[in-house]
C-alpha cells in the first residue's frame, strides 16, 4: 500500500465510489467477500484508473474531430443547397421532435404469458 497521504490524496480527488470500480478486476469474485487477489496493490488499481483517463481522452478527442467534420460537411451541404439560413427554414429533410416526455406510455396489462390478471390491470405491476 502507498503511503496514507498518497492513498488518501487519490480516494479525495478520485472518490470512493469512483475508485472501487476500478478495484473489481483486481477482487476475487468467487468468495464474494470483495477480497482482492493476492499480490494486488493500491498502484495497480491507481494504473488501471490512469489507462482508463489516457485511453477516454485518445476517443473523446478523436470523436471530438469526427463530430466537427460531421457538423460541417452538413452545414456547408445544407447552406449551398438551401442558403446559408437553411437551419431556419422549414424544409421537408428536417422534421421536428417530439420531446420524449410528451409520448404518452402504453401500458400493458397482461401476464407475460398472455393472460390478463387483476394485479396486472391494476398497473401496479409491468
Amino acid at each position: 500500500m502507498p503511503s496514507p497521504d498518497k492513498a488518501l490524496h487519490s480516494l479525495k480527488f478520485l472518490g470512493y465510489y469512483r475508485f472501487t470500480g476500478y478495484c473489481l478486476p483486481f477482487q476475487d469474485n468467487a468468495k464474494g467477500d470483495h477480497a482482492f487477489v493476492d499480490g494486488t496493490s493500491f498502484d495497480d488499481v491507481l494504473e488501471l484508473y490512469a489507462f482508463d483517463k489516457a485511453l477516454r481522452t485518445h476517443i473523446l478527442g478523436a470523436l471530438e474531430g469526427i463530430e466537427v467534420a460531421f457538423r460541417a460537411t452538413v452545414s456547408n451541404t445544407m447552406s449551398l443547397a438551401y442558403g446559408p439560413h437553411w437551419y431556419l427554414q422549414n424544409l421537408p429533410v428536417i422534421k421536428p421532435c417530439t420531446p420524449v416526455h410528451a409520448v404518452p406510455l402504453s401500458i400493458d396489462t397482461r401476464e407475460p404469458n398472455g393472460n390478463s390478471s387483476r394485479i396486472y390491470e391494476s398497473g401496479l405491476v409491468t
